[in-house]
Formats: C-alpha cells, structure tokens, sequence
C-alpha cells in the first residue's frame, strides 16, 4: 500500500486496529490513492446497522494461514462455530 498522508494515517493508526472482525461483517474499508499516496480512508457500510451495533469489517484475505485462532465478533467465545475458523481449521490440518 502506498504511504498515508496525516489524516489518512490517522484513521489507520488509531481506528482501524480497534474495529473488531467478523464472518457477518457490516463494513469494509476503501483506501483512495493518487500519485502513490493514500489521501483518503472510508470506512463503509455494506448493510444496514442500527445505532448502537458494533462496526466489523471482514477477515484479510490470508486469514487461512494464520497459525492461530481466529477472533470472530459474530462467534465470540465460540469459534468453532464461525465458518472463516472452521475454514483455517481444515486448511492448517491439510484438508483443502
């Protein structure tokens, strides 16, 4: 990814790490470049959220290789029900 400028930095640094993520995401984030620069951060709804609902945002799409358990907001305290565990699951035990 390009380089942020301030307030584009700003979101990623102090935002986004404390948005949790979830199988049943209600937000994905879109990054604007120009000229190899990161100028705008937006985090958008992709359904609707009624106030007072938690933002999360989709598993990064190596999710499979990660060597430890996924956190899952929709299965929290209950992973083995989010179907992006069950998936890293299989994958790390070699069954893709």
């Amino acid at each position: 990814m390009a380089a942020p400028n301030n307030r584009a930095n700003e979101i990623i640094t102090n935002v986004i790490p404390h948005l949790r993520h979830s199988c049943e995401y209600n937000c994905i984030v879109r990054y604007t470049v120009r000229r190899g620069e990161v100028i705008n951060v937006t985090i958008m709804a992709v359904k609707y959220i009624p106030t007072g609902t938690e933002l999360t945002l989709p598993f990064r799409n190596d999710f499979m290789e990660s060597v430890v358990e996924l956190e899952c907001a929709e299965h929290d305290g209950n992973m083995s029900q989010c179907p992006m565990e069950q998936r890293r699951r299989a994958w790390q035990n070699g069954q893709h």
